[in-house]
């Protein structure tokens, strides 16, 4: 159960969460602007399309015949929000007026709470989870997602820790149901439509687990078969619940590019180790856009920043902190870089060429979104380790000692991360908007 305190403190976060939104998408939500970026505008074209089709036919239309020489609309993921069943709460709140950006908002505080539960459940002190769960949703790529229309991507990325986190429930104690708790979870994440992100993040759970499977048995001889397989009961019933949108687009995939792509034309967006430059320095190869990039990508909207704190308080992780979980989230790390490589990784060729539909995916750098949200973990578990270690050399004066430390990170992440992060973000945001890029 839940104390009072940390509900109080859950509260306190929620609060956060909708202050920076509000903060950081200020013309969005109370100037009524809107982005004006290509990607935003045409999913927006086709809604009111499929809109207008219905009020005049007063049916749903399964075939888009002017979009790409004709397509379907519910089997290529177009405006299927209403197979998502969270979305039903959004509609009704849009009939009571709200205005549809709410939506994202709404997704942000959900994604950062996943991150906090799931950080929690690792063993991770209040003010490290809470920071490290701004990071994760308020990280560039998470915005970029939103301002450039990339909806259900941002939606479905909301989910990553929530997937380990109902994994988590399910490692602590089997039941019927934790084990229905992660295949809600995973059913979600599948009906929110963003396939590739779905992937990616059952890819970097395989791994999580597969690490924990060695780690536990090696070192404590524990038998884990019955943890794996109440796991892969939950990920099964997740995917049956979603493949109403699934197995019919699979007859349509030998029709479409994404039959799979040529390597060439799958790793047309590859990271690379010059651009990881802008994981400290955003501005390196310019913000993005025609205007303004010039990095080895050819084109890209958004640089992938996480900040130096960040990073400097992950590979701490790996020298200090003695929990379990670090080392798996460290591989995960290491592995979805190298795969975000592409054309520039060994890894990613290997998995292009054996792994089921991998070939089905385009631009590896959508693999960055996996490597932030571990790399935001690793940096709660290095904070968490080294505010344990101060404390446990100052006795008596623990509480009051802890409370500046905490409070001294606190006050430096926020002024560097918002200001150099954000901050840059939101004048990027308001180009966008107003029609400057």
């Amino acid at each position: 159960m839940m104390s009072a305190f940390n509900r109080v403190q859950l509260i306190v976060l929620v609060f956060i969460f909708l202050l920076i939104s509000l903060f950081l998408f200020s013309d969005i939500v109370f100037f009524g602007k809107m982005f004006t970026h290509g990607d935003y505008l045409s999913p927006l074209a086709i809604k009111v399309g499929i809109e207008r089709y219905i009020s005049e036919y007063g049916e749903y239309p399964y075939w888009l015949p002017s979009m790409m020489f004709g397509i379907p609309t519910v089997h290529s993921f177009q405006n299927i929000s209403s197979y998502y069943p969270p979305q039903y709460a959004i509609d009704l709140l849009k009939n009571l007026g709200m205005p549809v950006f709410w939506n994202y908002i709404f997704h942000i505080i959900f994604g950062g709470l996943g991150m906090y539960m799931l950080l929690r459940k690792i063993d991770i002190d209040y003010y490290p989870s809470s920071i490290a769960a701004i990071a994760f949703i308020f990280n560039p790529y998470i915005v970029a997602m939103i301002m450039t229309g990339h909806g259900s991507q941002m939606m479905t990325s909301v989910y990553i820790p929530w997937v380990f986190y109902g994994y988590c429930l399910i490692e602590s104690k089997y039941s019927f149901r934790n084990v229905g708790i992660l295949s809600l979870i995973v059913a979600f994440q599948l009906l929110r439509a963003h396939v590739q992100i779905a992937y990616y993040t059952w890819i970097a759970l395989a791994l999580f687990i597969a690490f924990r499977f060695i780690y536990f048995y090696f070192s404590k001889r524990k038998a884990l078969l019955k943890q794996v397989f109440f796991a892969c009961i939950g990920l099964f019933i997740g995917l049956i619940s979603s493949l109403s949108i699934y197995i019919p687009s699979l007859f349509y995939k030998s029709q479409s590019i994404r039959d799979g792509y040529s390597f060439v034309d799958a790793t047309g967006w590859s990271f690379s180790f010059n651009e990881a430059i802008t994981l400290l320095i955003p501005s390196y190869f310019g913000f993005g856009g025609r205007e303004s990039y010039f990095g080895p990508m050819g084109l890209t909207d958004f640089p992938n920043y996480i900040g130096p704190l960040i990073l400097i308080f992950a590979a701490c992780s790996f020298f200090t902190s003695k929990k379990e979980s670090s080392f798996g989230f460290i591989i995960i790390s290491i592995v979805f870089f190298m795969l975000s490589m592409g054309k520039n990784s060994w890894l990613y060729e290997i998995f292009f060429n054996f792994f089921p539909f991998f070939d089905a995916f385009r631009a590896p750098m959508m693999l960055l979104i996996i490597f932030q949200f571990s790399v935001c973990v690793l940096f709660a578990l290095g904070l968490d380790s080294i505010i344990n270690a101060v404390n446990s050399n100052h006795g008596s004066t623990t509480k009051l000692y802890q409370f500046r430390v905490l409070t001294f990170f606190a006050l430096i992440f926020l002024g560097v991360y918002l200001s150099r992060g954000l901050g840059s973000y939101s004048n990027y945001i308001d180009n966008i908007v107003n029609g400057r890029i």
